[in-house]
């Protein structure tokens, strides 16, 4: 921490016998015999310790942003988990619609052949797709027990604590430009201040480095007590000589310096990365919403007229039952692909939310 860092070593305190005849061990016989406690302190370079605590202040807010990524990190996951339970409960929703509308189908193939119109590979046509849509439920309520376990994981609750379905999600409004999102994640992202910060530590990392070049102060002061004579008082100072500078030293310069430049271009591939994910993003976005557009205002409302006309063309015998049966499987398939869109476009803005480093909707 910074006041550790910005603190002085500890003095050191020190108890001596000085000049001790070793015949009689009598404190009075010699005039240099004495008792002494001495106090020593080490004073370093002026400017080492304004440094340190630059540092240490700098590496403080590291951990602070990379916290707050993190933070960022699992609201994504959280929000891509949450997307894909309700895909999941849309498709279970949707395949649920479909295997009754195919058993209605069951009862008119039936009756038909009943009384000559249809055929028997009819009927075993649709309960093979009910059978299929009974595979597909089955799977889907598995997963939907996974994503249910993964959110509840990122949520730190139990995995087998029940979720309920979620209400139907609208699409977020989304209309910012790619050099907008780029300004605010050069701002905000967590990621790259922490990198700023970490240049920041050690650059002043490496102006200590240089620093070691100078010597250290160390004083010390000292009471002397001498039995039947005057005590004594006594000082020294003393400096630490960096002899071994080409070694020592200019090696840790070097070693900071080199930190300070591998920083500095993992801070410019960051910037370069988000840059990317940002304009692979909105792309995909901006493709989503097209889709999104065309299957709600295209392709499903025909794909349903075109089922209506086929069960009312099949039951006058003016179209086929394997014409019905591709119908509604095909509007079928494009319902859960509306929600599956849906669903990747709001996974694409939380991925982006988490690429700026902002909450956007």
């Amino acid at each position: 921490g910074i006041p550790q860092v910005g603190t002085w070593k500890d003095p050191d305190l020190s108890f001596n016998i000085i000049n001790l005849p070793r015949i009689n061990f009598d404190f009075g016989l010699e005039a240099m015999t004495g008792k002494q406690i001495l106090l020593m302190q080490q004073i370093p370079f002026p400017g080492k310790t304004s440094l340190r605590k630059k540092a240490a202040a700098e590496d403080e807010k590291v951990f602070s942003e990379l916290f707050n990524d993190k933070k960022n990190e699992i609201i994504q996951k959280v929000k891509i988990a949450y997307y894909n339970l309700f895909l999941t409960d849309k498709s279970i929703e949707i395949t649920e619609k479909n295997k009754s509308l195919l058993e209605s189908f069951v009862k008119i193939v039936s009756s038909k052949y009943e009384v000559g119109r249809g055929l028997q590979q009819d009927v075993l046509k649709v309960q093979v797709e009910i059978s299929k849509t009974m595979e597909r439920l089955i799977t889907l309520r598995q997963n939907r027990k996974s994503v249910s376990a993964r959110i509840n994981t990122l949520l730190n609750r139990a995995p087998d604590i029940q979720i309920i379905k979620f209400a139907e999600i609208e699409k977020s409004q989304f209309n910012l430009k790619t050099e907008e999102l780029e300004k605010i994640a050069f701002e905000v992202r967590p990621m790259l201040n922490a990198m700023e910060n970490q240049i920041k530590k050690n650059e002043y990392s490496y102006n200590l480095a240089k620093k070691d070049y100078y010597p250290d102060l160390n004083i010390s002061l000292g009471y002397t007590q001498r039995a039947d004579r005057r005590d004594f008082f006594s000082t020294m100072f003393s400096l630490s000589i960096p002899i071994f500078i080409n070694e020592k030293q200019s090696k840790k310069v070097e070693e900071t310096a080199h930190s300070v430049s591998a920083v500095r271009e993992s801070y410019t591939g960051m910037k370069n990365e988000i840059q990317y994910k940002i304009r692979e993003l909105t792309s995909n976005i901006e493709e989503y919403e097209e889709l999104l557009e065309l299957l709600l205002q295209g392709i499903i409302p025909q794909a349903s007229q075109s089922l209506q006309s086929a069960i009312s063309g099949y039951q006058v015998d003016k179209v086929d039952f394997l014409t019905l049966l591709n119908n509604q499987m095909t509007l079928f398939n494009y319902e859960i692909e509306y929600y599956r869109v849906l669903t990747n476009f709001e996974k694409s803005l939380a991925d982006l939310e988490f690429v700026i480093g902002k909450q956007l909707i």
